[in-house]
């Protein structure tokens, strides 16, 4: 028992454990009785050391984890309880173990000890939750149609979300097998077949569903000769290539010589001209996709005969021109007649053609031009005199043919005047037909100047000679004529110049009687003397 009477057995201390207490009361009669109660005496609660978890990091909702604690005291009759919340609100059950389902976020878990007499601070264990992944929107490609082998492709995506630690993979296979590489813009050489390439995330908790893009591949195309002349002929004549290749394909050519006449697409004319020696023809193929062939080549060498005419020739009427081939050929042929002969013979004017060929069968061709031209005749007329004013036309003839006059003048027909000189011209047709004539101007005599003028007028009024009319008087402005009868009577005298011809009639204008008169043509200080008769 402790304490008696009234007293109690307040502050009384209790060892740990249990205590049982007694009370025993008397009254003064002697009579008595008891009661008793118990104290069980506890210790107080260290809060644990630490707290942790089979998993730090897990995937969002990834299976269960355990929540574990290690040091503290706990009373007996306390429990170690878990909460998910840092308010101690949301307990989420007891123990150590304590086995629950993986978070689907990153979650803060905390315990303690909890008993009769306290409650322990906590500790706490942070588990991190890992993100998954997104599956990508899309999958495309720089280029989707290549030709086969073409360089390379860059393959890339877009949308979705790759998860912590996850990582884009590419495949070149429906079955994803087939890695090729990681991450967004991938190159990678381009496909030589048709192929889908497949991306998807991959990370630590989890691999997204793919996204794929197509890349078709067209074929490179091989052009091949199939027909070719490996020895190509000079001076016209066409060689003929041709190559195989796809439908729709176009064709690029190129020669180092000559000219192509013709292009077919997969064929070609080609006229080499006279570029003998070694040559090349290449061509490349374009599919109709774009793709492109490899140029292919082949060498041809070209050659042929030759053969010259000479010069063109050129003959006078009932001449003849023989002409003679020179060159290197085997056979040849005149394409004027048909015939064979070593030498051709002409005695007009043609075309002169000759056909020649070699061992080869390439022909070559040649011509010359022969022209028969007119023998020209040249007559200038008689020698002459000329006075004054007087000139000449000389004429040449032989309308059409060059003239060369000694005066320098080229045309058919020139004047000369009165200047004591000869006069030459060479009239040609052609270079090799030429005449030649000239004409001697002699120094002017009066005698022979006038020698010729007329003697007779018919003043009768018929309008035919009814004037003494002399074209010598044209030449001398000056020129004054008298004229007398057979009495030496003066019958008429002129104006200066004879601007008006005499007309048989006498200085009263009276007409004269037929007879025959005598007439002075003065000319400066010279004088002509002569006779004209009147005729009635």
């Amino acid at each position: 028992t402790t304490g008696s009477g009234s007293n109690d057995a307040s502050g009384t201390i209790f060892n740990k454990g249990i205590s049982t207490i007694w009370y025993k009361a008397t009254d003064t009669s002697g009579n008595s009785d008891s009661c008793s109660f118990v104290v069980e005496v506890q210790t107080t609660v260290v809060p644990p050391d630490s707290a942790y978890t089979d998993r730090d990091t897990v995937c969002e909702g990834d299976g269960v984890i355990q929540l574990m604690y290690g040091g503290g005291i706990r009373v007996e009759g306390g429990t170690a309880r878990w909460y998910d919340d840092a308010l101690l609100t949301n307990s989420i059950g007891t123990g150590s173990p304590l086995t629950i389902p993986a978070p689907v976020i990153a979650t803060e878990y905390f315990v303690r000890f909890e008993g009769n007499c306290d409650t322990s601070a906590a500790v706490s264990v942070r588990v991190e939750v890992l993100t998954g992944s997104t599956a990508p929107a899309s999958a495309s490609a720089d280029r989707n149609n290549v030709c086969s082998g073409d360089g390379n492709i860059t393959l890339s995506y877009s949308g979705g979300v790759a998860g912590d630690g996850a990582t884009a993979q590419w495949y070149a296979d429906a079955a994803l097998t087939l890695n090729i590489g990681s991450g967004n813009n991938l190159t990678i050489a381009a496909p030589i077949i048709s192929t889908s390439y497949f991306v998807r995330f991959e990370g630590i908790c989890d691999t997204s569903t793919a996204a794929s893009v197509q890349v078709n591949v067209f074929p490179v195309p091989a052009p091949v000769f199939i027909e070719k002349d490996d020895n190509g002929c000079t001076s016209g004549m066409l060689s003929r290539y041709v190559v195989s290749g796809l439908a729709g394909s176009s064709f690029t050519w190129n020669i180092s010589a000559g000219d192509i006449i013709a292009d077919f697409g997969d064929s070609i004319m080609v006229d080499w001209g006279n570029n003998s020696g070694t040559n090349i023809v290449s061509v490349f193929e374009t599919t109709a996709d774009g793709c492109q062939s490899e140029t292919i080549s082949t060498t041809v060498e070209v050659g042929g005969p030759d053969v010259d005419l000479g010069a063109d020739q050129e003959i006078c009427d009932g001449g003849t021109a023989v002409i003679t081939p020179s060159g290197n050929f085997t056979m040849h042929m005149w394409i004027n007649d048909g015939s064979t002969d070593p030498t051709y013979s002409a005695d007009t004017t043609e075309l002169v053609r000759i056909q020649v060929s070699d061992d080869y069968g390439c022909y070559a061709f040649d011509s010359v031009q022969v022209t028969m031209y007119l023998q020209p005749m040249v007559n200038l007329g008689s020698d002459t005199t000329l006075c004054g004013e007087a000139s000449v036309m000389l004429d040449a003839g032989n309308p059409g043919a060059t003239y060369l006059w000694s005066t320098g003048e080229s045309t058919q027909q020139i004047e000369v005047f009165a200047v004591e000189q000869v006069i030459g011209v060479e009239v040609s047709y052609g270079v090799i037909c030429t005449a030649t004539d000239e004409i001697t101007i002699r120094e002017c005599s009066y005698y022979d100047f006038f020698a010729n003028i007329p003697n007779l007028i018919t003043p009768n009024g018929d309008g035919s000679n009814d004037f003494w009319i002399f074209f010598e008087s044209s030449q001398f402005p000056d020129i004054e004529v008298e004229i007398y009868d057979r009495w030496g009577i003066l019958v008429y005298k002129s104006d200066r110049g004879y601007s008006n011809p005499w007309d048989g009639k006498n200085l009263n204008g009276k007409d004269l009687p037929m007879d025959s008169y005598h007439y002075i043509i003065k000319v400066g200080e010279e004088y002509f003397r002569g006779s004209v008769t009147i005729v009635r």
